[in-house]
């Protein structure tokens, strides 16, 4: 990391400090809205970040844990990224290996339908759409609903159907 970028932990206060992407206002506003219930409830016992570069907030990251192995990543990115989205990627590539429990099942994240840049972001990231939840997003559109499961030691799954009678 270079001396003019900082990550640290999340405070409702940085929600004033980024300027979101155009899709992401909507969302945000939201989140600030429900600062409280955030400020109480939003880690779910995970950590939060935020990064910095020169200053400016550029992302606020993070996963909540929603039980059953089901983990769900959350980033806020600003409309400024630019060329420093792929340190994003390293940093949530880090949180994952730091935070997040080695029984994780899978990973469950929704996009706004008309984002597309969240969309290519979660492919990237190895993700799958598998529904839709109609009228879900912050502005009133449909989101898609993106699933990527995590690989787990085979000796740990229980056998089920044919495998069972091996």
């Amino acid at each position: 990391m270079q001396s003019n970028e900082t990550v640290e932990r999340f405070k409702l206060q940085d929600w004033d400090d980024i300027e979101p992407r155009e899709e992401l206002k909507y969302q945000l506003a939201e989140l600030k809205e429900d600062s409280k219930f955030y400020k109480e409830v939003w880690t779910m016992g995970m950590p939060f970040f935020t990064y910095r570069y020169n200053g400016e907030v550029l992302a606020i990251y993070g996963m909540t844990y929603h039980g059953a192995g089901t983990y769900v990543p959350s980033v806020i990115l600003s409309k400024n990224i630019g060329v420093r989205v792929k340190t994003v990627f390293k940093l949530m590539q880090d949180y994952y290996a730091m935070y997040v429990a080695r029984n994780a099942r899978r990973l469950e994240a929704s996009c706004d339908i008309m984002d597309e840049k969240a969309i290519r972001l979660a492919k990237h990231f190895g993700f799958s759409p598998i529904g839709i939840r109609h009228y879900a997003s912050a502005e009133g559109h449909d989101e898609v609903i993106m699933e990527r499961l995590v690989l787990v030691d085979p000796r740990k799954q229980r056998s089920i159907g044919w495998q069972a009678t091996l």
